[in-house]
């Protein structure tokens, strides 16, 4: 009777204190938002279909807002899986005010049905939202877009950014698309997302196209007469001889587009 009560006090202890290894049911959905303002205020999303997880898997979501000023991004997804090196919740800041904002929030957890966040306010709560920025002389196109095109709509600068133009595709978590980017982003910042390709459940592949102080070189853009970009080598050339003509050839040099790229050219008037 004494080995039987050991024994089976054994068996119910470790019964009772062994991980529980079966599958969690977890919320699953996916959102892609475009609005505006999405780095102060919150946006809603609690979607009520669930899943199970498979072998080594947990639950999660993840939150990645971008904004870019007038237009934001909200890219979600709730779901099971493989957590990685992301292990617990938190938020990571990639790019701040002012100019874009880059952000992520991850949950990966244990529990079923622990993946219950209601709305991106779990990160929005984290991100600085300083005073109004000094606005430069920079002036720079502004736009954020899942389409082929992306307008440029100009916008003047914060101090201390640069125009940034670029395309980042999210794949993962039941995204897969190629988002478009162009703004102000922070002159010490190389890129938006410091490099990484592992967000959360995303994977995330960054292009940046330009990034640069200068924002006169849409003045010289394809499509730039070669007519009046002679004339303006003209009329510079006879400006700085004092429009004194003689018989010594006058040579000049001017800078002719040509696609996406700009040649020197040079001229000899007789």
């Amino acid at each position: 009777m004494a080995a039987c009560f050991t024994h089976c006090l054994l068996l119910v202890f470790l019964v009772g204190f062994t991980p529980y290894s079966g599958t969690l049911k977890c919320y699953s959905g996916n959102i892609v938002e475009f609005g505006g303002g999405f780095a102060q205020e919150t946006v809603k999303w609690s979607p009520k279909d669930t899943i199970e997880t498979g072998p080594n898997e947990t639950c999660q979501e993840t939150f990645l807002m971008i904004d870019v000023g007038p237009k934001s991004l909200l890219v979600g997804s709730k779901g099971p899986g493989q957590p990685g090196e992301w292990k617990e919740d938190r938020v990571n800041l990639y790019s701040q005010k002012p100019g874009i904002v880059a952000a992520v929030y991850t949950n990966f957890c244990e529990e079923s049905e622990c993946n219950n966040a209601t709305s991106d306010e779990v990160l929005v709560a984290h991100i600085r939202t300083p005073d109004l920025p000094d606005t430069s002389t920079i002036k720079c196109p502004i736009c954020l877009t899942d389409e082929n095109s992306c307008p440029n709509n100009l916008a003047y600068c914060p101090n201390k950014t640069v125009c940034y133009s670029g395309s980042f595709k999210i794949t993962g978590g039941g995204v897969n698309k190629i988002f478009y980017i162009k703004g102000c982003l922070d002159s010490t910042a190389p890129n938006i997302f410091k490099r990484e390709e592992r967000i959360g459940i995303f994977s995330v592949v960054e292009t940046a196209k330009s990034l640069t102080a200068n924002s006169f070189s849409h003045l010289f853009v394809p499509g730039t007469s070669l007519a009046w970009v002679l004339g303006l080598g003209l009329f510079l050339t006879l400006h700085l001889s004092g429009f004194v003509f003689s018989d010594e050839p006058v040579s000049m040099s001017f800078l002719v587009p040509v696609g996406p790229h700009t040649l020197l050219s040079s001229a000899v008037i007789t």
